[in-house]
Order: structure tokens, then C-alpha cells, then sequence
């Protein structure tokens, strides 16, 4: 019979190697491909169109750059409050350079989560304690969404009608329902659903499965044996940071549509703000890495009608600094962070 340790080192081992250049090639790929697709098949994407970068405004477009700089720092400081401070700036930025770095090269629908936890392990995290990051750093993150996703609706509701109103409200309900089951296994009563969860596994055809899901399950409840003892002050100083990061990473793309059209209106800015956040909604289940293709179709689906000829800068100007920067800088940092943790992760107590 395997150990724990001998269990959690497998895990780990398995972890590194989904790190895979084929991987990193085929999200660099979909990007490039994407790109010549638009140009190629877009009648909006003319010489002309892309000559309008010259009508920037450099003070709303610097703004935009420094909410992506405010929204970094932000999720910075959410991760070294979560580590109790015991993680130097520098580490916590480094997370948070690879975890975006993790959302290009992989599909919305996969997420980083299931390997984030390396990135706590490397920095000397037991990975008890990095796995409890991970879950509640992606359960506070479904909250934003929970919490503002019904006025995203209300303003994309012309856009989604029919098939994709449907999809989209599915997929909001998926992020509730989650958002609710690790609350309440998190911070509740997380033995009740380790017992519900054992009961459905051992009666059904989830039985085949039976070792993973226990062995899932078995981590939240420990996560919240460390994550329990939080009083609720902090809670709501994680709650408010949260919010305020996913709030800057969306007026990001306010900044740069005022950059190029700058008479748009409060009441405009508030259907940009709200358009953005279902348009991420809808995104969270692609099977593409980073959103690749799906972003692009969705952005000119939505702001086809407010941006006119400005879309195709616009739309290069928003996905280099939210997507192409992170892939490439990513990859530089994620090079070195993955050679000096092969050669270090066996030594970390896990």
C-alpha cells in the first residue's frame, strides 16, 4: 500500500509533467492562428482600421496599463494575505506571473487550479496549505461573479437572447451552485458533505471514481480545518480584495476604448463594464487554451455596434495586455521557475 507521502509525491510528479512544451506551442499556435484568421477573413481588418493606433489617447491608454499594474498588485497581496505573510512580495508576484502565465496555455473549461498548488509548493508551502489557497482563492473569484452577473445580463440581454441567453444563464447557474458547495464545505459543515459526497459515490456508477473523488473530497475537509481558524475580518478583507482585482482587471478594457473613443458616456461605460463580465461568464467553459478564437468572437459580437472602425485596434490593443503580455513574460519566468523546481520539490516538506 502506497504512503501519504509516497501518494502526494506522485501527485506532484504528475502535476510537473503536464507542464509540456507541446502544450505551450499549441496555446502559441491558436493565438497566431486566430490572429491570421482575423485578418484575413475580417472585413474590418484593413491597414486602414489598424493605421487609427495614431488616434490614441496615451493618458486613458497608461491608465489602462495601470490598472493591469494595480490589478497584478492586488492579487499579490491576496496571496501573501492568504499565506499569513509568510511568503516574501516577490514570491507572491511570482505565483501570480505563472498562474496567469497558466490561464493562457490552458482551456477556460480546465482551469489552473488542478496544478496552481505547484506554484505555492515551490515557495516552501506544505501542500495541505497550498491546496486550501488554491480552493479558496477560486471560490472567492466565483463570488464576484455571482454577485454581478445578473447585471451583466441585463445589458447583454439583446446580444444572448435565444440559444445563448440559455447557455449563458447554465453556466451562471454552474458557478452559483459552485460557489455555494464550497462555501458551505469550506467554511461550514464540510464533514456533512464528505458524508452526502460518500454516500453518492458508494450508491452510484461513481464508484468506479470512488479513490479520486474521496481523495478530493478528503482535501477540502482538511482545507478547512486550516482555513476555519481565519476569523471573520480577514474573510471580508479577502472578499473586498477580490472584488476590487476583478474589478480593475475589467475597466481595463473601459481605459482603452476611452483611449480611442474618449466622448463615451458614463452610461456607456457601465454597458462596457457589464458586456465584459458576461462575455467572461460565457467564455469560463472553453475548450480552447486562453480563450483563443471564442474571446475574439464574443468581443466583436458584443462592442460591434459601439466601437465601428476602432474594434480591430481595440480589440489587439485589449488581448495584448491581457493575454499576449502574460504568455510571453509567463514563459520567460515559468522556464526558470520550472527548472529550479525540478531540481528542489523533492526536498520541500510536503
Amino acid at each position: 500500500m502506497q504512503t501519504k507521502s509516497t501518494k502526494i509525491e506522485e501527485r506532484i510528479q504528475q502535476a510537473v509533467k503536464s507542464f509540456n512544451i507541446r502544450k505551450i506551442l499549441f496555446a502559441i499556435f491558436c493565438g497566431f492562428v486566430v490572429l491570421l484568421y482575423l485578418f484575413i477573413c475580417q472585413d474590418d481588418f484593413t491597414i486602414e482600421n489598424l493605421k487609427k493606433i495614431t488616434d490614441v489617447d496615451i493618458r486613458y491608454l497608461a491608465l489602462s496599463i495601470l490598472m493591469l499594474i494595480v490589478r497584478d498588485f492586488i492579487y499579490t497581496y491576496r496571496i501573501k494575505l492568504l499565506a499569513a505573510n509568510s511568503l516574501s512580495w516577490k514570491q507572491c508576484l511570482v505565483i501570480i506571473i505563472l498562474w496567469e502565465f497558466l490561464s493562457t496555455i490552458t482551456p477556460g473549461a480546465v482551469g489552473g487550479g488542478a496544478v496552481a498548488f505547484l506554484f505555492f509548493i515551490k515557495e516552501g508551502v506544505p501542500l495541505c496549505r497550498a491546496i486550501a489557497y488554491v480552493m479558496v482563492t477560486s471560490t472567492f473569484d466565483t463570488y464576484f461573479f455571482s454577485i454581478n452577473g445578473p447585471f451583466g445580463f441585463h445589458y447583454a440581454y439583446d446580444i444572448l437572447v435565444g440559444h445563448g441567453l440559455v447557455f449563458a444563464i447554465m453556466v451562471y447557474c454552474g458557478i452559483l451552485c459552485y460557489a455555494t458547495v464550497m462555501t458551505f464545505a469550506l467554511f461550514i459543515n464540510p464533514d456533512l458533505v464528505q458524508r452526502v459526497v460518500f454516500k453518492i459515490v458508494d450508491k452510484t456508477s461513481l464508484r468506479k471514481y470512488s479513490d479520486t473523488i474521496k481523495e478530493n473530497v478528503g482535501e477540502i475537509v482538511q482545507s478547512s480545518r486550516i482555513l476555519r481558524k481565519r476569523g471573520k475580518i480577514f474573510w471580508i478583507k479577502i472578499l473586498t480584495i477580490t472584488l476590487l482585482a476583478w474589478g480593475s482587471r475589467y475597466v481595463i478594457l473601459n481605459f482603452i476604448i476611452a483611449s480611442f473613443l474618449p466622448n463615451c458616456t458614463f452610461e456607456q461605460h457601465i454597458e462596457i463594464l457589464c458586456k465584459h463580465l458576461t462575455m467572461w461568464i460565457t467564455m469560463i467553459v472553453s475548450i480552447v487554451p486562453g480563450g483563443a478564437g471564442t474571446t475574439e468572437y464574443f468581443f466583436l459580437s458584443f462592442y460591434e455596434k459601439l466601437l465601428g472602425n476602432y474594434k480591430p485596434i481595440i480589440l489587439l490593443v485589449w488581448r495584448f495586455l491581457t493575454y499576449y503580455i502574460y504568455l510571453f513574460i509567463g514563459l520567460v519566468v515559468f522556464y526558470f521557475w520550472l527548472k529550479s523546481f525540478k531540481n528542489k520539490y523533492n526536498k520541500i516538506d510536503i
